[in-house]
């Protein structure tokens, strides 16, 4: 998987818990990625634990609440 500067994604902190922020360097040499979360806080673990958020389908998932809770 190849991850840009500053990409939006999602991360694995253990087995039930996640976190979104940006990509902030990705170190080939032992397959990790370090993320800057949210909340100013950085996040350094393996690459198979990021996956990229695509924001399109987020605003389209957020379009369609919000033109659901119009209709109540």
């Amino acid at each position: 998987m190849s991850l840009r500067f500053f990409e939006e994604v999602e991360f694995q902190t253990d087995l039930t818990s996640y976190g979104v922020g940006r990509v902030i360097a990705v170190l080939p040499a032992t397959d990790e990625v370090k993320v800057l979360d949210e909340y100013g806080l950085v996040w350094r673990g393996p690459i198979d634990l990021v996956s990229p958020t695509n924001d399109d389908a987020v605003r389209t998932k957020n379009s369609a609440k919000e033109q659901f809770r119009d209709c109540d």
